[in-house]
């Protein structure tokens, strides 16, 4: 179960804290790996989203990707920043969604905490392709869709680390209703604000 606190800061700027409750049937039961199973029930998860670009850029301290020429009637539908904590201005997370009916990008951020991270994609790929973003090895895939087909499975992704300023980024686009050279196109043509 999760409970949710708004609020609004001084910006003006509507938070949303996320409070994991513990379920009830496995308290008793010890984790496999990893911290207590209680210790993980506490943690909150403070998000903003924004369908202004501007604010968004004003309310994170991560570069925020833009899409400069998505597909045909794409149009950004929101920017959601997810904070360290309810009270940080340091953001972990960003996610900007661009969507046009069923079409839909998805552009997720991640800060490298230390160097850049090795492209990893799960999953099952009926394709494949390797290429270069701004002089980054990146790498784009169509997943196998016989397992999840329905219009919330992505169709395609790539991955590929970004270099903004003094920021090293992981970058993770994933996309339906487009082709993955589309995809890729798209990606190449990223920028940041």
């Amino acid at each position: 179960m999760t409970a949710f606190r708004a609020a609004e800061n001084e910006s003006g700027v509507q938070t949303f804290s996320a409070a994991l409750a513990a379920d009830p049937s496995t308290e008793s039961v010890p984790p496999v790996a990893g911290p207590p199973a209680t210790a993980l029930a506490k943690q909150e998860i403070t998000l903003s989203t924004f369908t202004d670009l501007e604010t968004a850029v004003r309310s994170s301290d991560l570069p925020v990707p833009v899409l400069n020429q998505p597909p045909d009637g794409m149009a950004l539908q929101a920017v959601t920043v997810q904070y360290e904590s309810p009270t940080s201005q340091k953001v972990v997370r960003l996610s900007a969604q661009y969507r046009h009916s069923k079409e839909w990008i998805k552009v997720d951020v991640v800060p490298n905490a230390k160097g850049k991270r090795s492209l990893s994609i799960p999953g099952t790929f009926t394709a494949t392709q390797l290429f270069t973003v701004n002089g980054e090895q990146a790498i784009a895939v169509s997943f196998d869709l016989q397992a999840s087909s329905g219009e919330a499975a992505a169709q395609h992704a790539v991955h590929f680390n970004a270099q903004t300023g003094n920021r090293s980024l992981y970058v993770v686009l994933t996309a339906r209703g487009i082709r993955l050279d589309q995809l890729v196109e798209v990606s190449k043509q990223l920028t940041w604000r």
